[in-house]
């Protein structure tokens, strides 16, 4: 069964994974403001204690 899945599922992975957000700044501090929870996904931290 999970052999018949693979392909399938390697096909909506690329399709959801291809997509992607633009986000234009324009020197603006109020757009990164508003925009800073979701470029914190972004940002790797070396020592994350949660």
């Amino acid at each position: 069964m999970g052999t018949a899945c693979l392909l399938p599922g390697a096909i909506i992975g690329a399709i959801l994974g291809s997509g992607s957000k633009k986000i234009v700044f324009n020197k603006s501090v109020e757009t990164y403001q508003a925009q800073r929870e979701t470029l914190r996904q972004y940002v790797q931290r070396a020592n994350t204690i949660e």
